[in-house]
């Protein structure tokens, strides 16, 4: 057992009575409920997360410190040296693994916690939202995912030439198929942590970057339809009805990555909605607010206690 176990935190159950075959799991912490003195945690292979006592927990000293949001420099990995000395976030965890975003080659991978060291870094989607004026967009088509680093000079490009085209050259190489252009979208969505609303963008190839994403606070979420898609006015595939947390749910926000979004995490409120389009529930706070939120990025805590 440990007082050390943090948001993030990577845990092993322990001395769990009334689930004794949980013992030994490994689980991720999402956040602390501070009217029950519970921790929310995420067992592995486990699709709902847990409400579980303290003395039910312990750190997993074998991953070195490390929590989500780390930043960390590789180092020691043979199979792929090339990797040695680049930087990284921690994005979660697998198993015995780490989920580490790679800044130079701008993708996940999973790496053993002993190639794994903490860096006194921030990260570099908050210096890019802070230090240059620019901003750091997620686009992604039919599975398809890019991000973006927009440096202010970008931001003043029209919408299309800076975000689309590279991400529509990336997107043709990725899927096999014959290049697809600007002149293929039919449609095109950006929200972010926080938002109420879905929006869609219009004269793309009019309006600057700095234009279109006005409004819009931390990390920028891009959807791109394409014409020909079945529905292009709503995303690919929808969570299934059996997987939606209950109407009316009491939830907790945890997870989110912006820095907008992280002032959300902890906050309790309750569903108000849910929102087809987007795939995000609707969460009215405490006070009243109204936020949009993935399901990744909630937990139900009028259940699943132990």
């Amino acid at each position: 057992m440990t007082d050390h176990v943090i948001a993030g935190s990577r845990v092993r159950v322990d001395g769990l009575k009334s689930r004794p075959e949980l013992n030994g799991s490994l689980a991720t912490v999402e956040s602390l409920n501070d009217e029950t003195g519970r921790y929310n945690v995420t067992v592995d292979d486990m699709r709902e997360p847990l409400a579980l006592k303290l003395e039910s927990l312990r750190v997993a000293e074998d991953f070195c410190g490390l929590v989500v949001g780390s930043r960390v420099r590789i180092a020691d990995v043979e199979k792929k040296p090339e990797l040695n000395g680049k930087l990284g976030t921690v994005e979660g965890f697998h198993g015995e693994r780490v989920t580490v975003y790679i800044d130079a080659i701008r993708e996940k991978m999973q790496l053993k916690p002993t190639t794994l060291a903490i860096a006194d870094e921030k990260s570099p989607s908050k210096a890019a939202a802070s230090d240059d004026g620019g901003r750091i967009v997620r686009v992604e088509c039919n599975n398809v995912m890019l991000k973006l680093t927009l440096s202010e000079k970008q931001m003043a490009k029209p919408f299309a030439e800076a975000i689309l085209k590279p991400y529509l050259k990336a997107y043709s190489k990725k899927m096999g198929t014959v290049e697809v252009t600007v002149q293929d979208v039919a449609q095109v969505t950006v929200d972010s942590d926080g938002q109420t609303e879905l929006k869609v963008l219009n004269d793309i190839h009019i309006f600057s970057c700095e234009q279109c994403l006005k409004g819009l606070e931390g990390n920028v979420d891009v959807d791109v339809y394409l014409k020909g898609d079945d529905r292009p006015n709503a995303p690919a595939s929808k969570p299934k009805a059996a997987a939606r947390l209950p109407k009316d749910a009491r939830v907790v926000i945890h997870g989110l990555t912006s820095e907008a979004g992280q002032k959300l995490n902890g906050l309790e409120g309750k569903l108000s909605g849910f929102n087809e389009a987007k795939e995000r529930y609707d969460v009215t706070l405490e006070d009243g607010k109204v936020v949009s939120c993935k399901l990744d990025n909630l937990i139900d805590i009028g259940q699943h206690k132990l």
